[in-house]
């Protein structure tokens, strides 16, 4: 199934709204939510993307930070000398 004009630039609108302005994304879909036309529903859809993939960036940040922090440790022990 294609998407159509009208869904392609909703989505579009919806995700970039999302990513530049969030507040005002966040306005708009709450209003627009029991709206049913192809449209609105592009527009949200793109709006859900975009957090997912701000989500998803956010998640992979933290891991990264958590795997700098391990290998910080272990370069640490490394510097230490066992008496014997």
């Amino acid at each position: 199934m294609s998407a159509t004009k009208i869904q392609v630039k909703g989505f579009n609108a919806g995700y970039k709204i999302e990513k530049y302005v969030p507040a005002l994304s966040t306005v708009l879909r709450s209003g627009l939510s029991s709206s049913k036309n192809e449209y609105v529903e592009a527009f949200i859809a793109g709006g859900d993307e975009m957090l997912k993939e701000r989500n998803r960036t956010k998640v992979l940040g933290k891991m990264r930070d958590s795997a700098k922090s391990l290998g910080q440790s272990k370069d640490r022990g490394k510097d230490m000398e066992i008496d014997r």
